[in-house]
């Protein structure tokens, strides 16, 4: 479910990648590309929010392989923030009931702590295995399911 998220952004990234944030430290055991398969920055309205890369081996993007999404904020954010927004945008992409959210509410409560400018979150995804987390390059949490 969420893999099908991370996809849509992977495709949305990939104009802007020379652009992108430097190669977070904590993916380097699994991905070895010095260069991002994709980067976007967002802004709202005038205001930067964030920017976002993406980390894959290859030239084709597949679940087959480790991957990771990396977020730059560039304003606060809460955890209750960034755990809601996580949900209304993988409700918009895959039909999701209440169990699900209700599975993994708490372990993204975890996962994402409260964000300041400058600071960034990156999710390393593992075939087979799950997701990893980390704020600062320090894991927040994991969920090791196929299922998320």
């Amino acid at each position: 479910m969420v893999r099908l998220f991370l996809f849509a952004i992977a495709i949305l990234l990939m104009p802007l990648q020379a652009f992108a944030l430097s190669k977070p430290p904590v993916i380097h055991p699994y991905i070895v590309s010095e260069e991002p398969f994709g980067y976007a920055p967002f802004t709202w309205f005038i205001f930067d929010v964030y920017e976002i890369s993406l980390w894959q081996d290859g030239r084709n993007f597949t679940y087959q392989r480790p991957f990771a999404l990396s977020i730059k904020y560039s304003m606060g954010f809460s955890s209750d923030d960034l755990v809601d927004r996580t949900f209304e945008e993988i409700k918009n992409i895959h039909r999701v009931d209440q169990s699900f959210i209700d599975t993994y509410q708490d372990k993204l409560r975890q996962a994402f702590p409260d964000v300041e400018d400058g600071q960034t979150l990156t999710a390393l995804f593992i075939p087979s295995k799950g997701v990893q987390f980390f704020h600062e390059n320090q894991r927040t949490a994991a969920i090791w399911s196929t299922d998320f």
